[in-house]
């Protein structure tokens, strides 16, 4: 049987290099102030343009090869990514590999060198491949949507788990959210969602009263002019940042929240400094910008025959479009702070480089929407036929 190979998705590629340009141009003009007069950037205003712009290389060859290596042959490793997730993840609390940083133990560095990376990251890919893995298999092998549905929560209960002791909750919410996201899809049945739903949000509510720092972000959101000299001081300014661009912004490079202001801005609040140089309109064009590469993500999901590339590829756009909403939420002051950067745009390597590569998979499954001949264990189902995103809700059990 003949299968269709096509070019990438240009339009994927192009808005998602565009993001990367931006988000460069945004990250030296938000941290040059900062990295002009910090110690540890030797007074270098580059500083931290200089490591986005090898981060961003890095990443396009990740992308590269990505779209080269054919999108089954990662199934193979599934397991592999789990369990590599899982060993980064509990490294990073045992120095001298685990580097704490701002009291949380988020990175891994290999001693005697500058290398290192953020484990997260890695549990992000490696939990939407284990996913996309499972939710095929119960595809193909037409057995009841719950089947394996222990194993997976025993997984991802371990790698959440892990997340939330570094401590990262919002990751954390990310990786709850995505996987969230795939069960509904590959057809779990509603009740049993309704029922996880409930424990996510009481494990999110017995985390904030267990850790008061948390619980002091959850006020402040509520109420964050109370605690100003506080938990609400960095939300007051964010909101200050975009309210002074107004529509059009005050001019490139004019901004005055990065000047010390405004902690975290070429980080997680770095779209505060885009609204208050670009203005509403800046905004706006970044958040058109993520809902073409959403569109563009779902879609190729939603044309896509395999289950298994079908699943991948809407995990992937998934975890990117959450988010990047949590993002845009918290700098709007529309949730509690989380520190979850925006994707392709925020400062910070490991996030940049396994983002480009997700996107590099997802355009490798764009070149073969027909899937292949046999996938990872020679057992899909011929017999059904149209895509598998796009039959999700309708073949969903109700209990």
């Amino acid at each position: 049987m003949n299968r269709r190979r096509l070019p990438p998705d240009y339009v994927l590629i192009t808005v998602a290099l565009v993001m990367v340009v931006v988000g460069i141009w945004l990250v030296l003009n938000a941290s040059y102030p900062r990295a002009a007069g910090t110690g540890h950037t030797r007074g270098d205003p580059f500083f931290f343009a200089k490591r986005q712009v090898i981060g961003a290389c890095v990443g396009f060859i990740a992308m590269l090869v990505a779209m080269k290596v054919p999108y089954w042959k990662w199934r193979w490793l599934v397991w592999v990514g789990v369990i590599i997730s899982v060993i980064l993840l509990g490294l990073a609390f045992v120095p001298p590999f685990g580097v704490k940083s701002n009291g949380a133990w988020r990175w891994v560095r290999i001693p005697g060198t500058p290398l290192s990376t953020q484990p997260s990251e890695v549990a992000k890919l490696a939990l939407v491949l284990f996913a996309a893995d499972f939710g095929a298999k119960r595809k193909e092998k037409a057995v009841h949507p719950e089947h394996g549905l222990r194993i997976q929560l025993l997984v991802l209960s371990i790698i959440v788990g892990l997340v939330i002791l570094e401590p990262d909750l919002g990751t954390a919410l990310v990786l709850l959210a995505t996987w969230g996201a795939l069960s509904v899809v590959c057809g779990i049945p509603w009740r049993t969602a309704a029922f996880l739903a409930v424990s996510v949000v009481a494990v999110v509510v017995i985390e904030c009263l267990r850790a008061p720092y948390k619980m002091g972000r959850l006020l402040a959101f509520l109420d964050p002019w109370k605690y100003y000299h506080g938990t609400g001081y960095q939300i007051i300014h964010s909101l200050t940042a975009l309210g002074s661009g107004g529509f059009w912004g005050c001019g490139i490079g004019n901004g005055l929240q990065k000047y010390y202001f405004l902690p975290a801005v070429h980080t997680d609040f770095i779209v505060a400094t885009l609204g208050e140089e670009k203005g509403l309109v800046g905004t706006l064009t970044m958040l058109l910008l993520f809902a073409l590469l959403s569109y563009r993500g779902f879609s190729i999901a939603s044309g896509t025959k395999d289950p298994f590339g079908a699943l991948l590829v809407f995990g992937i756009t998934s975890c990117i479009t959450i988010q990047a909403l949590l993002n845009f939420a918290v700098v709007s002051a529309s949730a509690p702070t989380t520190g979850v950067p925006l994707p392709l745009i925020s400062y910070g390597g490991s996030s940049l480089v396994f983002t480009m590569f997700g996107i590099g998979v997802v355009l490798n499954v764009s070149m073969h929407p027909d899937g292949v001949e046999e996938v990872a264990s020679n057992s899909i189902n011929r017999r059904n036929r149209g895509t598998y995103i796009s039959r999700a809700y309708g073949g969903r059990s109700s209990a």
